[in-house]
């Protein structure tokens, strides 16, 4: 082969371009061949969901409302459980509650996990302005149980974020951790949570009786209001967004 024809032939592969192997096997970004799959439903998540749900029923709240978290893990307990599934996504950067499709069949509610997730959910923590409220695992997976209840008992969850981190509250209060008073960047009602410094919590007196669970009305499809398009509900950081938020998901 002469030396004219061999710089054509490597001009020709020059202007080739370089496909990594990975991705041309599987036709799929980089990204999303590297990173695990989200995992729902599965012996494992359902056995790692009871570890966290047994230790959020047992913490103990300074200010006696650790029947509050009883009465909402007890109703989660009661819920159909073909109306919701739970997964697990180490990606995901919020946990969020999104509402199944309606349709025939309906599709289940989905209630997505991240246990790994530690980041910041609002700049200061009880006053502390040296130190930010970070999410905390537990905290994070009863918030969304809350939303989980709400959406059997025939909630919009969406409506009704002040709640669920009123709930998570209670228990961060019982661990000794920082209370949220913000939802993204909406103050939160004076209500859902109790000035503590160190051991030493202001707490209201207690005086609304609350039933021993939440009363479901029927089944989760069933009872869902006419809104074809629910929203979603779940843990939202500071600034109200979180990357990959998008509509129709309650964080």
């Amino acid at each position: 082969m002469s030396c004219g024809v061999l710089r054509v032939a490597a001009a020709v592969l020059a202007t080739v371009p370089v496909i990594d192997a990975r991705q041309a096997l599987v036709g799929t970004p980089l990204a999303a061949v590297s990173s695990p799959a989200v995992e729902c439903d599965s012996h494992s998540i359902r056995e790692r969901v009871a570890h966290a749900v047994q230790e959020i029923e047992h913490v103990v709240d300074p200010c006696g409302d650790s029947a509050e978290i009883g009465r909402i893990i007890e109703s989660f307990r009661r819920c159909d459980p073909t109306s919701y599934k739970i997964c697990v996504d180490t990606r995901s950067p919020r946990n969020y509650v999104d509402p199944g499709a309606r349709g025939n069949p309906p599709q289940p509610t989905a209630l997505v996990w991240n246990p790994e997730l530690r980041n910041e959910l609002e700049s200061s923590c009880n006053g502390d302005d040296s130190r930010p409220l970070l999410r905390e695992p537990n905290a994070s997976l009863l918030h969304e149980l809350v939303h989980i209840v709400q959406d059997c008992s025939g909630l919009d969850p969406a409506a009704h974020e002040s709640e669920a981190v009123r709930i998570e509250n209670i228990y961060r209060r019982a661990r000794g951790l920082c209370q949220r008073t913000r939802y993204g960047n909406e103050a939160l009602p004076p209500d859902a949570f109790v000035a503590c410094r160190g051991d030493s919590c202001s707490c209201p007196p207690y005086d609304r009786p609350l039933p021993a669970v939440m009363p479901l009305r029927g089944p989760r499809i069933a009872a869902r209001s006419a809104d074809a398009n629910p929203q979603a509900a779940g843990d939202t950081s500071r600034d109200g967004q979180g990357p990959g938020d998008s509509p129709g998901r309650v964080r």
